[in-house]
């Protein structure tokens, strides 16, 4: 990978030649002295080696890509570009909260990291239950399921049809709430995690338990909605609006952990897997209403030529 990524970044060749046979030197030299140290812990040793080559070869991509990726940013948040602020801020939220979900994902698999945490919160959770804290929870668990969602962005889209005749965002409602119940089916499948022992499960609950679906569902069904209702709106309304939803998205995880439905690290992958799927799926919608808008301008300055 070192030749192409040098060659296509135009690096002279004794300059590749000084920093290959340098980084081969330090490479060669750290994995031969960690394996001689460790000793009869080679597993140690072999764990150690990888994460140090990443590194390496990490720190010598991004030395590549900075450029790139400044002179890129740069454009991207120059407010003159319709759109380009907005769509920067949403990719960079998917590209974190994917990040988020791989780190999870790759615990969860291994049952390391922040998994250890997952029998404690159970616990406290089961211990801490009282009468009246769960029928509010068991209730506004329905929050963050099909059965009240569906029918509230069926609301919304014959909001955006009949009052402003908006395709792209009625269409951009039903692709990101459909792709969100997609994907979390599909990794639920592949990943095939246990949920926590049923007798202390005190709401229905069936399949895998990684990711959380209504977690899923949560955040990516109400920021839909949130996005219906956002366009025209006071910095006061929108801060309510968005105050609104984050605490919904939060009582909906909450409900899953305390009603025996999920781990904790399962409702922290669904928020994680639904925020990069609703930030695409904004980034979307976002590429549509420049789209249109330029097309519209194009259409007005045609008109209005000679």
């Amino acid at each position: 990978m070192i030749p192409g990524l040098a060659g296509m970044a135009r690096m002279p060749y004794r300059t590749f030649a000084v920093f290959n046979i340098t980084g081969g030197v330090v490479w060669a030299n750290q994995t031969v002295l960690l394996g001689y140290f460790a000793g009869v812990s080679w597993r140690r040793a072999e764990h150690l080696a990888t994460g140090l080559g990443l590194l390496l070869l990490a720190l010598f991509t991004l030395g590549l890509g900075l450029p790139l990726l400044v002179c890129t940013l740069r454009q991207r948040l120059d407010p003159a570009v319709p759109g380009g602020p907005a769509l920067s801020a949403a990719l960079t939220v998917a590209a974190l909260s994917l990040g988020m979900f791989a780190v999870l994902t790759a615990d969860v698999l291994t049952g390391a990291g922040i998994v250890r945490l997952d029998p404690g919160v159970h616990a406290f959770a089961v211990t801490h239950r009282s009468g009246w804290l769960s029928l509010v929870l068991q209730a506004l668990t329905w929050l963050g399921s099909t059965i009240v969602l569906i029918p509230l962005l069926a609301g919304a889209s014959v909001l955006v049809l009949g009052r402003r005749r908006d395709l792209p965002t009625a269409a951009v409602l039903w692709i990101g709430f459909g792709g969100a119940l997609i994907l979390y089916k599909l990794i639920k499948s592949l990943v095939d995690r246990a949920r926590p022992p049923a007798t202390d499960m005190i709401t229905h609950a069936t399949g895998a338990a990684y990711p959380s679906g209504h977690a899923t569902q949560a955040i990516v069904g109400w920021g839909l909605l949130a996005l219906v209702l956002w366009g025209g709106r006071s910095a006061r309304i929108r801060l309510v609006l968005l105050t609104l939803t984050t605490g919904v998205v939060l009582l909906v995880g909450a409900s899953r952990i305390y009603l025996g439905a999920h781990w904790f690290t399962d409702v922290l992958a669904g928020y994680a897997l639904g925020g990069a799927w609703l930030a695409l799926t904004v980034a979307l919608h976002l590429k549509w209403t420049v789209a249109s808008t330029s097309d519209g301008q194009g259409r007005r300055e045609t008109a209005s030529g000679p």
